[in-house]
């Protein structure tokens, strides 16, 4: 994840298939939707904060060693915080 200084943006570099060493998010991109795990920043944003305009862009790829695609922008269709488990978060991109 990536916030430009000074723009109201979050872009997102997913990853499907993850690396045997990395944690293993259940992370998709079936059709024109996004489904998102998360413990960082975004689930702080999404889940405690009031909510507030911002642009939410993603990339994406199936692999580890292939590039990443643009996407397009993304919007908040339904999202599940959680405090002992990474929250879930259902984009549709545009």
């Amino acid at each position: 994840m990536v916030t430009p200084r000074d723009d109201n943006k979050i872009v997102l570099f997913v990853t499907e298939e993850k690396q045997s060493s990395a944690e293993q998010y259940a992370d998709r991109l079936p059709g024109e939707k996004l489904e998102w795990e998360d413990q960082t920043i975004l689930q702080k944003i999404e889940c405690s904060m009031p909510p507030r305009p911002v642009t939410k862009c993603t990339y994406f790829n199936v692999s580890g060693i292939t590039d990443f695609t643009y996407c397009g922008r993304l919007v908040i269709a339904n999202h599940v915080c959680c405090t002992d488990k990474p929250s879930h978060f259902t984009f549709k991109v545009s």
